[in-house]
């Protein structure tokens, strides 16, 4: 993936290279966009798509629990 598909963290710390692996995976309807923020307790936040064509940011905690819903 390029890195076009990065939205701009605004933290200092380097970006682990699993997060952006992620990119392009799906979970249930929702499909990962972009890297969209961290977050203190839920790790990071992605873009997804979801099948209906909305697009939300969802923690990734949330998409590996199957815990997202068509309108969160």
């Amino acid at each position: 993936m390029s890195n076009k598909y990065i939205i701009p963290l605004p933290t200092t710390k380097p970006i682990k290279e699993e997060y952006l692996k992620r990119i392009g995976e799906r979970y249930d309807r929702w499909t990962i966009i972009a890297l969209s923020r961290r977050q203190k307790r839920c790790g990071v936040e992605y873009l997804c798509k979801c099948d209906c064509g909305t697009t939300r940011a969802v923690s990734y905690t949330h998409l590996r629990a199957h815990e997202t819903d068509q309108y969160l």
